[in-house]
């Protein structure tokens, strides 16, 4: 059996009008006016400002967290995709195949290359 908390004990042995019971109710209501506006914060900043009403549903905060995750991956990746396609268009392909002496077309390798930086099937 676990131990009586203060909260049980003061109900047990107290009427509801004595001090230490409404010394206790007032701590309470205090802590729970505290954890209202930390739960109201965490939501808003969690959501990303879409919610923040203590009395929502976890499942609801959840969720708003994993679509704004899912938004900032989704731009993560779309910034690098372009910043990668930049540079593949300023490779120096020609002086590269100079180099390894292949009669390749530029713009069929630089195609190519782009091609698979932006998850697309490769057509010859």
């Amino acid at each position: 059996m676990s131990r009586p908390t203060e909260i049980d004990q003061a109900l047990e042995s107290n009427e509801p009008g004595s001090r230490r019971f409404r010394d206790l109710i007032t701590r309470e209501r205090h802590d729970m006016g505290w954890l209202v506006h930390v739960v109201a914060c965490m939501y808003d900043e969690i959501s990303g400002g879409m919610i923040s009403k203590p009395m929502t549903y976890p499942h609801e905060v959840i969720g708003a967290f994993d679509e704004r995750v899912q938004r900032e991956a989704d731009r993560a990746v779309d910034d690098e995709r372009e910043r990668v396609t930049i540079e593949i268009k300023a490779l120096d392909i020609e002086g590269l195949l100079r180099i390894g002496h292949t009669h390749t077309d530029v713009e069929t390798i630089r195609a190519t290359i782009l091609t698979i930086v932006n998850n697309q099937e490769v057509t010859t």
